[in-house]
């Protein structure tokens, strides 16, 4: 039985998410501020095309479109954030950490 574009869209943002909750594990968290700090400025369009789209590939995995890794990371950012103060938590932020 063939997949629906929308199971497959489904598919696609869990698979995203799995991704960014390997990732932001590596960032340092701020649970008091509801957010992530991440080390500088990241340009996320090069992040998707040079690591999740070749780790997928790796992987045989359809990436999906770049709206879709985007959804799996705010998915990710909530679901972390509901493990920190449950289930009434609003999702994580990421913020830039301050240049000294």
């Amino acid at each position: 039985m063939r997949q629906s574009n929308k199971e497959r869209d489904g598919t696609r943002v869990l698979e995203a998410r799995g991704w960014w909750l390997i990732r932001l594990q590596c960032f340092d968290f701020m649970p008091n501020e509801g957010g992530v700090i991440v080390a500088d400025v990241c340009t996320w369009k090069s992040i998707y095309k040079e690591e999740y789209v070749v780790e997928c590939e790796i992987r045989g995995v359809h990436p999906g479109v770049r709206g879709t890794w985007y959804e799996g990371r705010n998915r990710a950012l909530l679901l972390l954030a509901q493990e920190t103060y449950g289930l009434t938590a609003r999702r994580f932020k990421l913020r830039i950490r301050a240049k000294n």
